[in-house]
């Protein structure tokens, strides 16, 4: 009897330990699912990176670490895994392998910033492809093929990225042809299973079979700040003097944090919200499982910068919302630390239920602040990989983020673009990185050193003072159906490699959100006051290098114009400290500016750099009478509802000589703002 009941109990716990079939269904249900991410994974599986790294890179020990030939095509070793076929001709066709995995898994990211070719895409060891086409129909386009007319852009589809899952139950293949001419920058994100796992593999109608499914996490995705909770917010006012540490909240039990919110109410500045740290500890821990500058923890840093993603919320109104759930056995501990001279009034909202803590399955909640100040920014010649983080234990990585002050001063991105190095995350026993990258921005599923202000569920730069890369950047990831777990180790790094060698004033702030079980960890250490200080902000005059070079610069202040209502406005993002604001009085007002007496050509290049921001307005160029295009546009509008930064235009090519005039026309509305840094002229 006694076998037989042993018998019984471990068909039981067989069975419970067996993963239920994952399918495309199971998948996009995880796509918009943070709450999974708090407890180990029914199927375990590893994630896993193919990209088009520089294949020169095979150890920090050899040349060509930092090698960085990973996608513009004719590298000395294409950027695949192997050569399958060989071009018969110089520039030719051939056929080149992107991975070939043989054990249960699923494509669950697709990134690619520009490649031509085509794609085929083989599953379970099949000879008939599941997907043969052009390679960015592919990348970008893979509902189409099986489902026109879905509309996923914004949700599955983000920048640069999809997170369309494609399950295999015994191996993928993915296969690239064409000429290496046209090879350019990719990623390809798996699940890899353990074996035995059951997984049923895509078919062509799962986008109707799981149509619910589908437009079920499209709607999730489309407004994160809908999720339904299952407590009511409770909402605590505290004020915390200047130089001290305060207990917030407190709370003992078996619970779990749905979300939270911290609003500052009147911050002194921008650096308030870095200058006040947020600790929380769960079941007493000795170090804080979360230790970061309250705004840099909500992914808006410094200052305030709206946006909204699945677990992160910043509203227009200071209400900073983190939707991440946060289980702990015993209790929780929140504590703020002001470093600054001032107090810190602020409204805590928290919601928290009843959570069932399951050892061995549940997990604590991790985010590690960390910043380098005065780091002299390299150029190829001197790169450096930033640590992130390095940990020992078991769990899985939820996002990361990187705040920065990019001092260079050159106004292009070929010049100013601080993100040419690539992530380099080691898992358990990797000899080489299960993720290694092809740039900062194609981490963050954009590309081409884009200055452009973008947030979607699981990506945003919400901040980038410009022009093109230069002032405080923030630049943020979460992973979701694309997390990374780690069963006893995980080192994660970002090379630093800008496009100058950039004197001490580059400040280069980074964390990592994950989970982990206890006794996790890490290599950070408590955040000092010199951390969390004010970033010197030095006046600043845009440079002719790189792919500036020739083009000469006169601040707008300088240039002789016609025209009234205008004064100058100060601060730091702006050339000089300076920037011309004009602010007309109605409609269809003019601005009369000048061509300087410069060397310039019948057909100079004319760039105007204007500063977009709250009250910005619309405006049109005009020369002797004739409309001409600004950024292809001819109407430009200025007008940006939350923050203010500087972004350059061309204009179209146009035959202007030195002394001429340029009219800047007003199509906005009264109360509008035009504000004008600087004329470019190139000779």
């Amino acid at each position: 009897m006694k076998s037989k009941h042993t018998f019984l109990l471990l068909l039981v716990l067989l069975a419970f330990r067996l993963p239920a079939q994952v399918t495309t269904g199971s998948l996009l249900a995880e796509l918009g699912n943070l709450e999974r991410l708090a407890e180990q994974s029914p199927a375990d599986y590893k994630t896993v990176q193919y990209s088009s790294y520089d294949r020169s890179s095979s150890s920090p020990s050899n040349p060509g670490w930092f090698a960085n030939g990973d996608g513009f095509g004719n590298e000395k070793v294409p950027s695949f895994e192997k050569v399958l076929k060989a071009p018969d001709t110089v520039g030719g066709e051939g056929v080149y392998l992107i991975c070939d995995v043989k054990q249960p898994g699923a494509l669950v990211r697709l990134w690619t910033a520009r490649i031509g070719g085509r794609i085929r895409l083989y599953l379970d060891g099949s000879s008939k492809p599941v997907f043969e086409g052009k390679s960015e129909d592919f990348f970008w386009k893979f509902i189409d093929r099986f489902a026109p007319g879905k509309d996923y852009n914004g949700t599955l589809r983000q920048v640069d990225a999809v997170y369309f899952p494609i399950a295999f139950a015994k191996g993928c293949r993915i296969e690239w042809i064409g000429s290496l001419k046209e090879t350019h920058f990719y990623h390809v994100n798996l699940r890899l299973y353990k074996k035995g796992t059951k997984v049923k593999t895509f078919r062509p109608d799962d986008l109707q079979t799981y149509a619910s499914e589908f437009d079920r996490v499209n709607a999730a995705l489309k407004n994160p700040e809908a999720k339904q909770f299952q407590s009511s917010e409770n909402q605590v006012q505290h004020q915390v003097a200047g130089n001290t540490r305060k207990e917030i909240y407190k709370s003992t039990g078996t619970q779990a944090i749905e979300s939270f919110s911290i609003r500052l109410n009147k911050p002194a500045d921008e650096f308030s919200y870095r200058q006040a740290i947020l600790h929380i500890y769960f079941d007493d821990a000795s170090v804080a499982q979360v230790q970061s500058p309250v705004g840099d923890f909500f992914g808006s840093a410094p200052g305030l910068s709206p946006f909204s993603s699945l677990p992160f919320t910043v509203a227009a109104d200071g209400t900073m919302t983190c939707r991440f759930l946060m289980p702990y056995k015993k209790s929780v501990r929140i504590e703020l630390e002001n470093t600054s001279a001032h107090a810190v009034d602020l409204n805590l909202g928290l919601r928290t239920r009843p959570y069932n803590w399951k050892d061995g399955q549940s997990m604590y909640f991790h985010a590690h602040w960390r910043i380098d100040h005065n780091v002299t920014a390299t150029n190829r010649l001197y790169p450096q990989d930033i640590p992130y983080v390095m940990a020992f234990g078991k769990g899985r990585v939820v996002g990361a983020a990187t705040y920065l002050f990019n001092n260079g001063n050159i106004p292009s991105a070929g010049g100013s673009w601080w993100g040419e190095g690539d992530e380099k995350i080691f898992i358990d026993k990797d000899k080489f990185p299960s993720f290694y990258g092809t740039g900062s921005e194609d981490y963050y599923n954009y590309s081409w050193s884009s200055n452009k202000i973008f947030y979607f569920p699981f990506c945003g730069q919400p901040r980038n003072d410009g022009p093109a890369n230069r002032g405080f950047v923030t630049n943020f990831r979460w992973h979701v159906i694309d997390d990374i777990p780690f069963e006893d180790r995980l080192s994660f790094s970002m090379e630093l490699i800008h496009h100058e060698v950039l004197l001490p004033g580059f400040s280069y702030g980074r964390m990592v959100y994950l989970y982990a079980h206890p006794g996790y960890l890490n290599d950070l250490m408590h955040i000092t006051a010199e951390d969390v200080r004010r970033i010197e902000t030095p006046a600043w005059a845009p440079a002719a290098r790189n792919r500036t070079v020739g083009y000469h610069f006169v601040e707008a202040e300088e240039l002789k114009r016609a025209g009234s209502n205008v004064s100058m406005d100060a601060h730091y993002i702006w050339s000089g400290g300076k920037l011309m604001l004009w602010q007309p009085k109605k409609q269809g007002e003019e601005l009369r500016i000048t061509i300087p007496q410069l060397n310039a050509k019948a057909n100079p290049d004319l760039t105007l750099t204007l500063a977009s921001m709250p009250q910005g307005g619309k405006i049109s160029l005009f020369y002797k009478g004739k409309q001409i295009k600004i950024a292809g546009q001819q109407i430009l509008d200025l007008g940006n509802p939350y923050r203010r930064m500087l972004d350059s235009y061309k204009t179209e090519r146009i035959p202007v000589q030195p002394g001429e005039e340029l009219v800047l026309r007003f199509e906005g509305e009264p109360g509008q703002k035009i504000g004008f840094d600087f004329l470019w002229v190139k000779d």
